[in-house]
């Protein structure tokens, strides 16, 4: 995991800032520590605890309390019911849509909610409207 993340995801939590898209980059991290992609395919885990980390990962699939109990990684995350929800739901995400799906997702209703610093300006961009084909060329198209 990138050093910085996790104390990214305190500090932000700490000053109340949203957390959702750190959360879905912990939630790649721990899917990652199960060995293999959305497809089966073979993921080569490169961790010094990689044997720990991944028997931790996959012991309860998308449950992450597991891998949460390493207290010298995670401190007491795991201990945050809402944090431990957010986490879990994030990796059932990326497992039954896939990575690029999810991450499309997560960061379009960021960006809706306004909390992406880009959030004006997309906001308040005008932007094209897409014409609409006439009722008989709809199913067509």
């Amino acid at each position: 995991m990138p050093a910085y993340l996790l104390p990214s995801l305190m500090a932000a939590r700490a000053e109340g800032r949203p957390t959702k898209l750190l959360t879905l980059a912990v939630a790649g991290w721990c899917r990652y520590l199960q060995g293999h992609d959305v497809s089966g395919n073979p993921i080569e885990i490169k961790d010094s605890r990689k044997d720990i980390l991944q028997s931790l990962a996959v012991a309860k699939g998308a449950d992450p309390r597991p891998l949460l109990g390493e207290r010298d990684i995670f401190g007491d995350l795991g201990d945050d019911p809402e944090f431990v929800r957010t986490l879990e739901s994030a990796i059932r995400d990326i497992e039954e849509y896939g990575p690029a799906a999810t991450i499309a997702e997560y960061l379009s209703i960021e960006l809706l909610r306004g909390s992406h610093p880009a959030q004006g300006r997309v906001r308040n961009a005008s932007r094209p409207t897409r014409p609409s084909l006439p009722a008989d060329n709809r199913s067509q198209a």
